[in-house]
């Protein structure tokens, strides 16, 4: 008995290991993700791929070659010349996946490191055809658009090779260091120009500055002219006054031996007379004061003079000239408003201005 069961067991350990054996050669297994393109040494390659599971094969007539439909990710790197003739260097990453039904043509012509053989040479070309349009800087503003334009460009080259696009991404984006000398330059121009508008604008607030303290100068250096010329008069009249009065004094002291009304009369008149020399003499000298401050204004007036003067080489005579024709304008609405001045519009270009006078003839 326990014979028996030792040759039944033998038997079937015999039986297992020439199944385990031959299994490798009649059966294969297909794993999620995964097809089989069938070679058959009598049609050929199959037509219809194999799909998920364990099947069975004729050993020594067939053969399943495992080929993955997942999306893999390949990373391209491409150097490439843009627009305005900067070399960049890009990166695109990209996930793409064989067509399931094309699995044997894919097979066929292009073996099953197909990625390998496709991408690196169509993602160089498509690259170089669009980075082309674009200059240096638009690389990176308009970033998402030529991604996106490089795609679908991808997805029409690849449709030639039965291959799907799952996603076309640019991972890296290094220029040349002659771009990186350029942008720096820009920069610093940017800058420059910057600097030399707020210089300009500077200047133009300055020299317009100076004129207004030029013109206020001038307002006060007539007005210090009026009050010396008017303390002058006054300083000469209290002179004659004052010796009038000193005259009155000695005629009056001879004349009148006796106090009475008349010499007191003179003496108010002396006392008057010395306290106008006394204001006089006030007013002289409130005069040197201010003939003092007029100097002074005139040599402030030189130096804003020299500042202006600094201001016209540095920023052109613009502001003069823009001074001129605002007074022109002046003098012609001033003109135009007076009731003594018609304007008569003349053919050929020529104009005429007549001047009405109420007391004589027009005058033109």
């Amino acid at each position: 008995m326990a014979q028996a069961i030792l040759t039944q067991v033998g038997r079937l350990g015999a039986l297992s290991a020439g199944g385990a054996f031959i299994w490798p050669f009649i059966a294969f297994d297909v794993d999620a993700g995964e097809r089989a393109v069938m070679y058959d040494a009598l049609r050929g390659i199959l037509p219809d791929p194999v799909g998920e599971g364990t099947h069975f094969l004729i050993p020594g007539l067939q053969k399943a070659h495992i080929m993955s439909v997942r999306a893999m990710p390949k990373e391209v790197k491409s150097r490439t010349g843009t627009k305005d003739l900067q070399n960049v260097n890009i990166a695109l990453r990209i996930l793409s996946r064989p067509k399931e039904a094309a699995l044997p043509k894919i097979f066929d012509t292009l073996g099953v490191n197909f990625n390998d053989r496709i991408l690196p040479s169509v993602v160089n070309e498509v690259l170089k055809s669009i980075v082309a349009k674009y200059n240096a800087e638009e690389l990176l503003s308009k970033r998402s658009l030529i991604s996106a334009e490089i795609k679908a460009e991808l997805e029409k080259r690849a449709n030639a090779f039965d291959l799907e696009l799952v996603d076309v991404a640019i991972t890296h984006l290094v220029y040349g260091k002659e771009f990186a000398t350029a942008i720096e330059a820009k920069q610093v121009a940017q800058q420059d120009a910057e600097r030399q508008k707020w210089v300009v604008e500077k200047a133009g607030k300055e020299f317009a500055t100076a004129i207004e303290a030029k013109q206020v100068a001038q307002q006060d250096a007539e007005r210090q002219k009026w009050v010396v010329e008017k303390a002058g008069k006054e300083f000469a009249t209290a002179i004659e006054a004052k010796q009038v009065a000193q005259q009155d004094a000695e005629r009056q002291k001879w004349v009148h031996l006796v106090y009475g009304k008349e010499f007191a009369t003179a003496i108010e008149a002396k006392q008057v007379a010395q306290q106008d020399a006394e204001r006089q003499k006030w007013v002289v000298e409130k005069a040197d004061k201010e003939r003092e401050a007029a100097v002074i204004r005139a040599e402030g007036e030189a130096e804003a003079a020299q500042i202006v003067n600094q201001a016209l080489q540095e920023s052109g005579p613009g502001l003069i000239e823009v001074r001129r024709i605002d007074t022109a304008k002046e003098i012609a609405g001033s003109l135009a408003r007076s009731r003594n001045v018609t304007y008569l519009p003349g053919g050929n270009g020529s104009n005429m201005l007549l001047g009405l006078s109420t007391g004589g003839a027009p005058t033109a």
